[in-house]
């Protein structure tokens, strides 16, 4: 990838350490990127995606369902008590990446971005984080990331005791950060 040859090309980049970080929906594209690119020698994902159709799908709840479209040009008209402004935000958000205008569109999109078998040719070591406040569909598409590598695997799971029960860790970022930079010290052995 371009990004890896970049920092390979920098002369304080040692190629014997490099990691690759994904956080959010980098968590599928950092699987995929691994999965194709023998340079990184170590893997992270913030939460692991191996299917984003099914990913999403649970964070969009009920809003899936509705019996009509929602485009970006009528979004502003759903009423509030079906849809927050931040779920509103958001389906925008998820339209414009996926370069559709509307909703059904982007799900329908969606359906493209699956790991599949690829996963197995990652033989590096793989941290999977993920948080128990992120829903049935993340964990169990974490446990499917790390139970399907090749490499030597680590899951952690964040919890609401730790103050780091949501998405990415974001309530408790020094504990997840703490976690992450300790795994690539073993996995370095810095």
């Amino acid at each position: 990838s371009k990004v890896v040859d970049y920092a390979l090309s920098k002369e304080d980049v040692d190629p014997s350490k490099l990691a690759l970080y994904g956080i959010s929906l980098g968590g599928y594209f950092s699987l995929r990127v691994a999965a194709n690119d023998s340079r990184i020698r170590a893997l992270i994902s913030n939460s692991p995606v191996t299917d984003i159709y099914k990913y999403m799908s649970a964070f969009a709840g009920e809003a899936i369902s509705f019996p009509e479209d929602i485009t970006l040009e009528t979004v502003d008209l759903v009423p509030s008590e079906h849809l927050s402004k931040a779920q509103k935000l958001q389906l925008i958000n998820i339209m414009f990446k996926f370069g559709r205008h509307s909703m059904f569109k982007a799900f329908e999109r969606m359906k493209d971005f699956v790991v599949g078998d690829s996963i197995k040719s990652i033989q590096i070591p793989f941290l999977a984080m993920v948080s128990e406040g992120e829903g049935e569909e993340a964990l169990s598409q974490a446990k499917e990331a790390s139970d399907s590598v090749s490499g030597k695997s680590t899951m952690r799971i964040f919890t609401r005791e730790e103050g780091a029960d949501s998405h990415c860790q974001v309530t408790n970022l020094p504990l997840s950060n703490s976690v992450l930079l300790d795994w690539l010290d073993e996995v370095f052995g810095a």
